[in-house]
């Protein structure tokens, strides 16, 4: 500013009416610097002046703080990447910061539970030309509570305590779950074969959220057993549960059924014995399947005594009934039967008997054949 002898007061030296500026200036605290140059043989220089002011809105009164912008604070759906909504609120002077607390719901109402600081997942909020101080906000889904407050400082570094602000009523606001879904839906082959486990597939699904965790559970339907996740062993029908789960985000779960059936086995030779005689060694049975041969378990009744079952083949005559039984592990029980003879042993002495009796009539037919020759050459 220079002296301006005619007006008898100081001008800018640049020509700006710094008046008429701050006439149309927001409602704040300002500083103004005023340095007064000295004209030479006339006056000297008037070293700077730092001088803190204040501009009112029109009809408030003198001294009282408020909120020029109320606090408030946008919703936001929670990420890995810590960005939070930046809380709003502007008083008329000073700067505003904010405490957080986590707000549960206890069956009626939400109410304040732990405060947000730097032992709770949080982000910090650094102080500067926005804001008074460092505060620290919540990055976890859920409900929370938001407390505003403003400070203002003087020109000697102080607070000003009337320019003090603070919230009564808290303000409730959600940070949201991140949304997730499955891009491809989960899938398993809708018939699987138990005798072919080496075959089966596992099942599939993709989520939305690349940080996703997919596991697979199963269950019985008709029993209700929970397999966790191990894969059937017996048949019948099942349910498939996929969870997709990931940081900050609800678990997402469907459903698929689906059914484990026996593999088929079959006879390739039908199993049978041979008779035999009581005294001669027995016939082993015979009899082979597709899958599991040296697995047949054989078992034998004797007709008169059915009743009776025997393990083991059977040695005194009779007439039998051969059961064969064939359970492999995934594979469809298979059964047969067959009637066998054990005939009665020989009776030694009879049959030399009867061998005697038979040389004697041979020797009496040969002389009556002989009687009868000579008769006929006598005659």
């Amino acid at each position: 500013a220079k002296y301006d002898s005619i007006k008898g007061e100081y001008v800018s030296t640049d020509g700006t009416n710094y008046l008429q500026l701050l006439a149309r200036a927001p409602a704040d605290w300002y500083i103004m610097t005023v340095t007064v140059d000295g004209e030479s043989g006339k006056y000297g220089s008037i070293d700077t002046v730092v001088l803190e002011f204040q501009i009112f809105v029109q009809g408030s009164p003198d001294e009282k703080n408020y909120w020029n912008v109320l606090p408030a604070i946008v919703p936001w759906e929670a990420n890995l990447t810590g960005a939070v909504s930046l809380p709003e609120g502007k008083p008329l002077r000073g700067l505003p910061y904010f405490v957080f607390y986590k707000a549960e719901f206890n069956g009626k109402e939400y109410v304040e539970s732990d405060k947000i600081d730097q032992n709770t997942p949080s982000v910090v909020i650094g102080k500067g030309t926005q804001y008074f101080k460092d505060f620290y906000m919540p990055i976890e889904p859920g409900y929370y509570f938001m407390y505003a407050y403003a400070e203002n400082y003087g020109l000697s570094d102080t607070i000003i305590e009337n320019d003090s602000l603070a919230t009564v009523t808290p303000i409730l606001f959600e940070i949201r779950n991140r949304e997730n879904s499955f891009k491809d839906e989960p899938r398993i082959q809708t018939l699987l074969y138990l005798g072919e486990r080496d075959k089966w597939e596992s099942p599939t699904a993709t989520a939305m959220l690349g940080d996703s965790k997919i596991t697979y559970t199963y269950r019985n339907k008709t029993t209700g057993e929970d397999l966790g996740e191990q894969m059937p062993k017996t048949a019948g029908t099942y349910i498939l549960t996929a969870t997709a789960t990931a940081k900050y985000s609800l678990p997402v779960v469907r459903e698929v059924e689906f059914e484990v059936a026996l593999s088929t086995n079959s006879w390739v030779s039908a199993p049978s014995i041979k008779d035999w005689s009581e005294e001669v060694k027995g016939n082993d049975p015979s009899g082979s399947a597709l899958v599991g041969s040296d697995k047949i378990v054989y078992t034998y009744i004797n007709v008169k005594n059915p009743n009776k079952i025997l393990t083991e083949r059977p040695t005194a005559e009779g007439t039998y009934i051969m059961y064969a039984v064939l359970e492999v592990e995934g594979y469809t029980p298979l059964e047969a039967q067959y009637r066998f003879t054990i005939e009665p042993a020989f009776d030694k002495e009879l049959v030399i008997v009867d061998i005697v009796l038979g040389l004697v009539a041979c020797a009496l037919a040969v002389v009556v054949i002989i009687f009868a020759v000579r008769r006929y050459k006598e005659n």
